[in-house]
């Protein structure tokens, strides 16, 4: 069945001391990461541009199911073009910080996409739970402060009601491993 568990990293469970090349980071480092996390979602869901990109590194990396873009002007441009947003809410839910195999410090979260309006007004079933998928951020310290350097959405589930093309849906339930593999684009050396 797919999708019946979520599949993490190793190091998301090796649950060593959050120490890395540069140093530890201290309990306002794991809350600042959250934050930057739970902001990437409050930020795109009301438009706020100015202050999504200030989240974001110049050279970050976006692994999303409607695309690969690296760079800020292009991730930038997938996120106030590609990625639909009308009438949605996004919720990022328990986000943990961990450690990758390199030592670099990341955020994974469950994100879960809620529609409460249409562009033509329908009322619809609302407030529906449409999509859920799992969020990881790569972090880096900027100018004294966590910024996203690289954020993959995958493993994503999304009802039938939303997106009627089975096909589709999935495809958005792979990982990005399994999509990088299809596509030659993304996974950001995740295995």
């Amino acid at each position: 069945m797919p999708l019946a568990n979520v599949t993490l990293p190793d190091a998301f469970f090796s649950r060593r001391a959050l120490g890395t090349t540069s140093g530890r980071l201290t309990a306002d480092d794991v809350v600042e990461i959250m934050d930057v996390v739970a902001r990437f979602e409050w930020s795109f869901d009301a438009r706020r541009f100015d202050a999504l990109a200030d989240l974001l590194t110049e050279d970050v990396v976006c692994d999303h199911i409607f695309g690969y873009r690296a760079g800020k002007t292009a991730v930038m441009d997938m996120l106030t073009n590609v990625i639909p947003y009308y009438g949605l809410r996004h919720q990022s839910t328990n986000a943990t910080v961990y450690l990758d195999e390199r030592g670099n410090p990341c955020a994974v979260s469950y994100l879960v996409v809620i529609q409460v309006a249409t562009e033509s007004g329908d009322d619809g079933p609302f407030p529906l739970v449409i999509a859920d998928a799992l969020v990881t951020d790569s972090m880096r310290r900027e100018n004294g402060r966590w910024r996203i350097a690289g954020r993959t959405f995958e493993q994503m589930k999304v009802t039938s009601v939303y997106l009627p093309d089975e096909a589709t849906r999935r495809s958005f339930e792979a990982t990005a491993v399994e999509r990088a593999a299809r596509t030659g684009a993304g996974a950001q050396g995740r295995k």
